[in-house]
């Protein structure tokens, strides 16, 4: 949790006769599929208001674009593939699933400091989910008329301003 690499993976996006998933062997700590990227920054922000957090989240997935487009095809091509295949189905669900539990987590710690309303928190994540997988859009068409940016901050906006206690 402190932003040191523990491994590394790949996958190739062309045809090709060598291994279509290149990626660092498991180890007694490093899992796959028990790892989310850039968790040590979520745990730094402990401190911080829930709302803080989601901003947090949403300049994470702006940088992402901006720095490592390629990372969101990849993303997208692999959402894609898991409609077809089961291994690649059941990580993407485990993937989503531990985002979803980051989310509540950060919603929870909003009511908890009394900053959110008492929501229907399941719900709640799965439209700031909803929100980050939109920026999908950017990456796969030519929108003018709304930049990226805009889109993620305005969103994330909408979803604090909804559910923030008045007054």
């Amino acid at each position: 949790l402190n932003g040191s690499v523990i491994a590394f993976g790949g996958r190739t996006v062309i045809k090709t006769t060598f291994a279509k998933y290149i990626n660092s062997p498991e180890t007694e700590f490093y899992k796959k599929g028990n790892n989310l990227y850039n968790i040590d920054s979520a745990k730094k922000s402990r401190d911080k208001k829930a709302s803080d957090i989601l901003r947090f989240f949403g300049e994470n997935v702006i940088n992402t674009l901006n720095k490592k487009k390629h990372a969101y095809i990849a993303e997208i091509e692999f959402r894609a593939m898991s409609i077809q295949d089961v291994e690649i189905k059941k990580r993407s669900n485990i993937l989503y699933g531990k985002l979803l539990d980051l989310f509540e987590k950060v919603l929870r710690k909003g009511i908890k400091d009394n900053e959110f309303k008492n929501l229907n928190i399941r719900k709640t994540a799965m439209a700031i989910l909803a929100i980050f997988q939109g920026i999908s859009w950017f990456v796969i068409t030519d929108e003018k008329s709304v930049s990226a940016d805009d889109y993620i901050t305005d969103s994330i906006e909408l979803i604090i301003d909804s559910i923030s206690k008045q007054g």
